[in-house]
């Protein structure tokens, strides 16, 4: 039955692909810089194409056959805390290869709502880690990220001294829908600016993690009166300490290839510095101008939400369905 719930997902996801460019995010990237042969490609695509339903494609939309996980994830009974059943319980779960699969859509809801120019908009993107390759194919972990935003063009002036193209604010819930000790989620506020200089794209961005009750001392302890796997205080309350604050999204295109770089870090000049590195490459299959190949190589904290607070190195590689440039 996970089989063709996932087939299903993703047959809607490439048929949700398309961009619908005649106002809102369209408007915002008709500032797109187009002096290159690569840029000009890109800006054609975009305007070439329809939404579905007025979906839009969202962040990168992918499906990766491979996904070498080099640290196996452990997995955490949801009655037991982590390490107290050996991870050689369940063996079916340790595979380092699995699929990796994302499929990101938006949709424009309102213009002008507030009286400021902005565009409304709501978001999903949800990213599954799927052990295909091992009897009954378990899902070892997926994330669900709704999120609702403002999208505001740049100023001409802005655009032309700086290359900020636009900005958006938002809102965004991410968990992974499981329950005591395997639980995850947390609800952040961003700010994220959208740059363009020559082939060059940048995005920064800021967020801040609302505050959430901390758990019960001994909530995890077995022997503790007050253990309770489904305490309902903060599920991961350190996880600025490894995600950090904010990312930057650097997005350069050389002739049909596209090079993507994700860089976050924590901050802390010490001892306690934690952050992550993720290296993309795209490249269109011949004769298509919609699926690209796609390798990706991960190094450090926050490839899910269940490992965030494990360092990982991985490798993936499969098919991408939209740039993501934005």
């Amino acid at each position: 039955m996970k089989f063709f719930v996932a087939m299903l997902l993703f047959v809607l996801n490439i048929m949700a692909l398309n961009f619908d460019t005649t106002e809102g995010s369209g408007l915002t990237l008709s500032l797109m810089d187009s002096d290159t042969n690569e840029t000009s490609t890109v800006q054609k695509e975009i305007h070439s194409k329809h939404g579905f339903f007025g979906f839009e494609a969202y962040e990168k939309n992918f499906f990766m056959p491979f996904a070498y996980n080099k640290d196996k994830p452990p997995r955490v009974f949801k009655a037991l805390p982590a390490g107290t059943i050996d991870d050689n319980f369940y063996p079916e779960y340790d595979s380092h290869v699995e699929i990796e699969y994302q499929f990101s859509l938006n949709k424009q809801v309102s213009y002008d709502l507030l009286g400021f120019k902005e565009y409304l908009y709501f978001a999903y993107t949800q990213k599954s880690w799927w052990q295909a390759y091992i009897d009954s194919a378990p899902f070892r972990e997926t994330n669900y990220k709704p999120e609702v935003y403002l999208l505001f063009p740049a100023s001409q002036k802005m655009n032309e001294d700086i290359g900020l193209k636009r900005w958006q604010l938002g809102f965004m819930h991410e968990s992974n829908g499981q329950e005591g000790f395997q639980s995850r989620s947390w609800n952040r506020f961003y700010l994220t600016g959208h740059w363009q200089f020559g082939n060059l794209f940048l995005s920064t961005r800021a967020w801040y993690k609302l505050p959430e009750t901390d758990k019960q001392a001994g909530f995890d302890d077995p022997t503790s009166p007050n253990f309770n796997p489904n305490d309902k205080g903060d599920d991961n309350a350190d996880i600025s300490e490894y995600l950090g604050y904010g990312d930057l999204k650097f997005h350069y295109l050389y002739d049909d290839i596209q090079l993507d770089l994700l860089v976050r870090n924590n901050l802390r000049f010490n001892s306690q510095n934690k952050g992550a590195y993720e290296f993309g490459f795209l490249k269109p299959i011949t004769g298509s101008k919609s699926t690209y190949w796609y390798v990706e190589v991960f190094y450090g904290y926050g490839a899910s939400l269940i490992d965030y607070n494990r360092e990982v190195t991985k490798i993936s590689a499969g098919f991408a369905f939209s740039r993501g440039l934005f």
